[in-house]
């Protein structure tokens, strides 16, 4: 993501070409094409190593696109079964 936020996302060609449904992933519609195993909540096994001394600029873009997603911790990870 660049810094235009998801913006920069969506206007890739990839998902233009696609036809890419951008609904039906915030309404949790979408199914990944690739899960792949996590051992347990902690698990970072799947991320690229980081220097973690390192400082990171904070996002200062468009909260509009993460307005439906908890903040108080009632999101489940990994996903549970329903």
């Amino acid at each position: 993501m660049g810094k235009s936020s998801v913006a920069d996302v969506k206007a890739h060609a990839w998902f233009a070409k696609a036809r890419f449904d951008w609904a039906g992933l915030s309404e949790n519609k979408v199914k990944a094409p690739y899960v792949p195993a996590i051992k347990d909540p902690l698990d970072t096994s799947h991320f690229d190593p980081y220097d973690e001394n390192e400082p990171v600029a904070r996002y200062t873009g468009s909260q509009a696109s993460f307005a439906n997603w908890s903040e108080s911790g009632d999101d489940v990870f990994p996903p549970q079964k329903a």
